[in-house]
């Protein structure tokens, strides 16, 4: 199975666990950003139940998968690669109208290679810019919907680029 296959998978495993519990004083744009953050390190650590948590049961996507297909994509993911690394660059918020949202959010995503190896080489993986459509039901933020398309660098939103740049510098 190639890498660049499963990209959709990725995106919808740091799409999932968009489920949150916030604290006081952060916004919407804070909680749904810090889910997709966890999202992220859930994926990281191979934890499918930790992904679909912040799936809704009613998702379905424009290639026809529903949330049972979604899962045993995620779960080939994360059984097939090795040393998943997903950096959540930055994104935009679309709109948010309590209890839904849309947004696009930037992404980094690679396996395989040693985490320092692929920083010495300026390795940045694919990258990958994510369209959601969220619903907070109830009070928690869940993926309804999710469409993803790989990117260039000159692509991604300013700030992401900016986030990729520390991570990543240029020689």
């Amino acid at each position: 199975m190639k890498f660049s296959s499963l990209i959709p998978a990725v995106w919808l495993v740091l799409l999932a666990l968009s489920g949150g519990t916030g604290c006081g004083g952060e916004t919407e744009r804070d909680l749904i950003f810090e889910r997709i953050r966890t999202m992220a390190r859930a994926a990281e650590a191979g934890d499918l139940e930790g992904v679909m948590t912040g799936v809704s049961l009613e998702y379905y996507d424009n290639r026809g998968r529903g949330f049972d297909q979604l899962e045993k994509l995620i779960a080939n993911y994360l059984t097939g690669y090795q040393g998943i690394v997903i950096h959540v660059l930055d994104g935009e918020i679309d709109e948010i109208l309590l209890p839904a949202a849309s947004l696009q959010v930037d992404i980094s995503v690679s396996s395989g290679l040693a985490k320092a190896l692929r920083k010495v080489l300026s390795f940045t993986g694919y990258l990958v810019r994510i369209s959601l459509k969220m619903q907070k039901d109830p009070g928690i933020w869940q993926v309804i919907a999710a469409d993803w398309e790989i990117v260039s660098r000159d692509e991604l939103f300013p700030g992401s680029q900016k986030i990729l740049e520390k991570l990543f510098p240029s020689r």
